[in-house]
């Protein structure tokens, strides 16, 4: 009977596996990624998903509806409380550099308090990820509205823009859809990432 029992289990997760590649590949990411590369962005919504639920059998939608509310009244103050950037590197370090380029390419920022020019990430302009963008933002004119504030920025907007319409347009955000979860995930990893870097600049 435990036997029975455990092979149960292991058909359940494997459909489980099975049913959330199937679901991370969208027309509009086969169009702009290829399957390795679609692996990969399975890693880091994985990886986003793990480091903000709270508990161990939270999907997505249910973590992300968590920390919702503390992302409108804080802005991005909770993502810094709550995702390692430690453990984000390795996730760097998981995926294929082509994947991580296809994303985010380097730039210079500057820090207020001294003269030191320190590295930051920021979208790649013509990269994979921005194509990406691009085609969801013809399903969903708010998504077009975002697709181009990344274009115009070279990077997040930092206004609360994204967290206030995945409040108020909870459809055209749909927490259960790999492409507005992924959106969300590249959001705010990169911006984890640009308030904890603390590299220089030596290109």
């Amino acid at each position: 009977m435990k036997k029975t029992f455990n092979i149960f289990i292991l058909i359940l997760i494997l459909l489980a596996n099975s049913s959330f590649s199937q679901n991370s590949k969208t027309k509009e990411l086969k169009s702009c990624f290829n399957e390795n590369q679609i692996n990969d962005l399975e890693k880091i919504v994985n990886f986003f998903t793990n480091q903000i639920k709270v508990n161990e059998n939270d999907d997505f939608k249910i973590a992300f509806e968590r920390i919702l509310p503390k992302l409108i009244e804080n802005g991005w103050v909770p993502i810094l409380e709550t995702i390692d950037f430690e453990e984000q590197k390795q996730m760097y370090n998981s995926i294929s550099i082509e994947t991580f380029n296809e994303i985010w390419s380097s730039r210079e920022a500057w820090n207020k308090d001294d003269t030191t020019t320190y590295k930051s990430i920021g979208f790649k302009y013509n990269g994979s990820y921005i194509k990406f963008l691009n085609k969801l933002g013809e399903t969903q004119p708010v998504l077009k509205k975002y697709y181009e504030d990344c274009l115009s920025a070279g990077s997040v907007q930092t206004s609360g823009y994204l967290q206030q319409n995945i409040k108020l347009l909870p459809k055209q955000f749909d927490l259960n859809d790999f492409n507005i979860q992924l959106l969300i995930a590249i959001h705010y990893l990169t911006e984890n990432d640009n308030n904890k870097r603390k590299e220089k600049w030596d290109e």
